[in-house]
């Protein structure tokens, strides 16, 4: 009976430690597994963090429609073809910027539309890409069958240049047939008579003088030299001493951020300090002397004023619009250089 509990304890003790050596192997196994998988891993979670991950992050976000990182290179390289076509390189400092922030504006414009009964069809589409391929074809010039030959060989070519599928080209289109239906609508609103100066004007020099050329310029400017000899004296750009500095008739709104000075504080003839604007082109800060010889109550408005003026009904309502609508834009320094990256590969494979 003895002997029978010993062997059976044995017994015991050797299916144990058999299921302790199980265990222990299962352990080294799953631990090998898993390690296995983490270095197999490595490589497709680069691919995916490098080519799949970044065209899919949204950079704009309208209520509940967003453009992700892939759509805004998709946008900067029809930029990318242009300028190449015309020989000129694109300026990355800014572009990108200026196209996330223009693809807010037109999706919260998008979204307003249908409140202002602004709609297209398909036929008021197509004929803008028509225009925008062939230009102003009048039907009794071009027969029908060979105008739309024409047109879907050039718009086929266009579309392998800027790489997009015809419904993408289409959604940027009618972006563009909104924004400017909405511009011209708003526009309606802007008065054919407004008050306006006649103004002169002249862009300082950028130099560490800047308030020693100014006070040479406002006293010289006193003591009886006219404005043209001093801005052919002081001046840097070719065109404004061509003209001697003169602007011509100014409608209020035109440069808002200088209507307060040029249409209530400056006196005619008085020449104003030197006023800082912002130069988006060069990212540097301008000084600008004003001058206004004259001033009118009504005067009417001339035609490119008059669209410049369309134009900031526009960016007076997307203000408003911003304000009551869910808008977020994120675009960073490495969503940035990712997206420099695309352009570059894109561009030498041209």
């Amino acid at each position: 009976m003895a002997t029978q509990r010993f062997r059976t304890s044995r017994t015991q003790q050797r299916r144990a430690r058999q299921r302790n050596e199980e265990s222990h192997r299962n352990r080294v196994f799953f631990v090998g597994l898993a390690i296995l998988f983490i270095i197999l891993m490595i490589p497709t979670y680069g691919y995916y963090s490098i080519f799949v991950a970044p065209p899919r992050e949204w950079i704009v976000k309208v209520n509940d429609t967003t453009y992700n990182l892939g759509y805004l290179v998709k946008l900067l390289r029809i930029q990318q073809a242009g300028n190449l076509a015309l020989g000129q390189s694109m300026n990355l400092s800014s572009s990108p910027f200026s196209i996330v922030n223009g693809l807010a504006e037109n999706e919260l414009i998008q979204q307003a539309a249908p409140r202002y009964n602004i709609l297209f069809n398909e036929e008021d589409v197509k004929k803008e890409i028509q225009e925008r391929i062939l230009g102003d074809v009048t039907e009794d010039e071009t027969p029908l069958d060979q105008l739309e030959r024409e047109f879907q060989e050039r718009y086929s070519r266009y579309l392998n240049l800027i790489q997009l599928s015809e419904p993408e080209h289409k959604e940027v289109v009618i972006f563009d047939m909104h924004r400017e239906a909405m511009r011209e609508l708003l526009g309606e609103k802007v008065a054919n008579v407004l008050p306006q100066v006649y103004l002169l004007a002249i862009d300082l020099p950028t130099a560490d003088n800047l308030e020693e050329i100014a006070e040479e310029f406002r006293t010289e400017y006193s003591r009886g030299a006219t404005f043209s000899s001093l801005v052919e004296k002081f001046g840097t750009d070719q065109e404004a001493v061509r003209v001697g500095g003169e602007v011509g008739w100014i409608p209020e709104g035109i440069l808002p951020e200088v209507d307060a000075l040029l249409f209530e504080d400056l006196a005619i003839d008085q020449l104003s300090d030197p006023i800082p604007k912002y130069n988006p082109s060069t990212g540097e800060t301008i000084f600008t002397l004003y001058l206004v010889t004259d001033k009118s109550e009504g005067r009417e408005v001339e035609k490119g004023h008059r669209e410049i003026l369309k134009l900031r009904a526009l960016e007076d309502w997307l203000i408003k619009e911003r304000q009551t609508n869910d808008v977020d834009t994120r675009f960073t320094s490495t969503q940035y250089e990712w997206v420099a990256k695309q352009l570059e590969l894109s561009d030498s494979s041209s």
